[in-house]
């Protein structure tokens, strides 16, 4: 290999240049026409988990996906046609290691093949694993797909985009406890650390930067055991959609981040801060199509739904359907803000009394619904503690008023649609309206 500058760039022996090439931290090789690779060098042998004995001599082809073998025939047809300007644009394959192990790659490639001291394309393997999984996450969170989903491929992109073993992500850390927490490669056992360097990070906002003999045991010993030496551990920047998150690299160095790293730091905090923010507003739009912004209930959509999913899985059902009484005089006499505050408390008294598994829906201005899973007698018991709630009073712009309750009840038959469900639960409703002894209706 040769290497003379004869234009004012000075001279490099061969011995020169090819230390240079040896010691570049990207792996060089150089294929024939026919793919064979004729020359091993860089970070090759780092990169490909092999030596170039094992290496040189082989094709290609023999390092790579069978499905993607015929786009790289096709990709060396495109270099052979374009000699003299090569492609432009690094094409992106995903490099298969004699261990059996995989790598994607960004490709770029210089046609040299009518060189004498070529005699083929060299080409140079840029990194692009970070990129990759950085795409994959990002194409999870648009479709929706689960946030741990999410940042699980989010989190192997960070550890690739620091060359890390490993990688993890605390989020939406509240009165001490993390809402969730997403990795790549890091032991379990780090992760089930009830006070680990995460959770000081999280209160402090202070970035910690540890060697194993700082961590806990036997924390140190399995992140030692995973090929681990120190971990960096980075506050994701803060925002008023999310809560207190982390980011973890695990490192197999001790030393603190240089300045070379600042800029991937603050580029992988921000893309994890875009993650949770936009998960945390599509989460909060999605809560706001489904709910009552005044009192927080399930609106008559989402009663829709949760109606039709009981009727279609079975099982005993009842539908309670509920109307205030004397509401119309609140709002005439105080006003609608008024209204809305004897709204607000009334849900908040009957949430206390629901159990767990009976859902709450606000399907009108002063009309209510509660789905229930059990038997007729379950729900007249969860009626009557509904209506003793509603029977006590209200104080409201320092006046106390008095409203109550009235509750239609339908018990759900094996036929039954949505609708059919409703109608009888809603003339129930309408009888116990017009019965001046009880606020109680059973439909027939």
């Amino acid at each position: 290999m040769r290497c003379v500058g004869d234009e004012g760039n000075g001279n490099l022996s061969d011995a020169a240049f090819r230390k240079i090439v040896e010691t570049i931290s990207i792996p060089v090789l150089v294929i024939a026409p026919d793919g064979t690779i004729t020359y091993f060098g860089g970070a090759a042998e780092k990169e490909f988990r092999a030596s170039a004995a094992e290496v040189v001599g082989h094709n290609i082809v023999e390092f790579l996906p069978p499905e993607q073998i015929d786009d790289a025939i096709a990709t060396m047809g495109d270099l052979t046609a374009h000699e003299e300007v090569g492609l432009g644009v690094p094409p992106v394959y995903q490099i298969l290691r004699p261990d059996g192990t995989g790598t994607w790659r960004a490709i770029g490639a210089v046609p040299l093949i009518d060189d004498p001291d070529v005699a083929g394309v060299p080409m140079y393997f840029m990194a692009f694993d970070a990129q990759l999984h950085l795409d994959e996450s990002l194409a999870a969170l648009l479709a929706g797909q689960p946030l741990r989903r999410v940042l699980d491929l989010l989190a192997r992109s960070m550890a690739a985009f620091f060359e890390a073993p490993a990688a993890a992500i605390h989020w939406g850390m509240e009165d001490g406890t993390f809402a969730g927490c997403a990795s790549w490669e890091v032991p379990e056992v780090c992760l089930e650390l009830e006070d680990g360097p995460w959770h000081e990070v999280a209160r402090t906002g202070e970035p910690q930067y540890l060697t194993l003999d700082e961590l806990p045991e036997p924390v140190a010993a399995a992140a030692a055991e995973h090929g681990l030496r120190g971990i960096w551990v980075l506050p994701v920047p803060p925002h008023t959609s999310i809560g207190p998150a982390v980011l973890t690299i695990g490192r197999e160095l001790e030393t603190p981040p240089v300045t070379a790293h600042e800029s991937v730091i603050a580029r992988c905090l921000r893309y994890v801060q875009l993650v949770l923010v936009r998960h945390a507003e599509h989460e909060q739009l999605r809560h706001l199509a489904s709910h009552d912004p005044l009192t927080g209930t399930a609106n008559r959509a989402r009663f829709r739904e949760r109606l039709t999913r009981a009727l279609e899985t079975g099982g005993p059902t009842v539908l309670l359907y509920c109307d205030m009484d004397r509401f119309k005089a609140v709002n005439d006499s105080l006003g609608h803000q008024a209204g809305d505050v004897v709204l607000v408390e009334l849900v908040r008294r009957l949430r206390q009394v629901l159990r767990p598994s009976d859902e709450l829906s606000r399907i009108g201005g002063d009309e209510f619904t509660v789905l229930l899973r059990g038997d007729l007698r379950t729900a007249e018991e969860v009626a009557e503690r509904l209506v003793a709630e509603a029977d006590q009073p209200f104080e409201v712009q320092g006046t106390t008023v008095e409203v109550g309750l009235s509750v239609g009840i339908a018990e759900a038959r094996p036929d039954d649609t949505p609708d059919d469900l409703v109608r009888r639960s809603d003339t129930a409703l309408y009888d116990a309206k017009r019965d001046p002894t009880g606020q109680i209706a059973i439909a027939p």
